[in-house]
């Protein structure tokens, strides 16, 4: 049995309370058995942040249907914005501090550069 988790372009997941954190534990992690209701939590975030990019993702469960997120194959990722050598997770941790801040750079912070 599996279950779907959110993981957006940096590499973070939507926990409970509506942030993005790297994966350290999938204790706090939000994840449903069902595709749509994380679809739906998905339009939700999506809704208070549009340029957000983010996409629900299908892991495997353990015996007590909780995500196993190392499991998921970084190759099936959609984004393809970054390779595995590229990766270090304390910018990712960072990444996830920026978004959950609102931080991150507008549209229009980047047509002025």
């Amino acid at each position: 049995m599996g279950v779907f988790v959110i993981q957006n372009v940096n590499g973070c997941y939507l926990n409970r309370e509506s942030e993005w954190n790297p994966v350290e534990s999938s204790a706090n992690l939000f994840y449903s058995p069902h595709k749509d209701v994380a679809l739906n939590q998905l339009l939700e975030i999506n809704s208070h942040d549009v340029l957000l990019r983010a996409n629900v993702v299908a892991c495997p469960a353990d015996a007590r249907g909780r995500p196993l997120i190392e499991e998921i194959n970084p190759t099936d990722d959609i984004f393809d914005t970054k390779t595995q050598d590229t990766q270090v997770q304390d910018s990712e941790a960072q990444d996830c501090e920026a978004h959950n801040l609102g931080t991150h750079t507008e549209i229009s912070d980047v047509d002025a550069a």
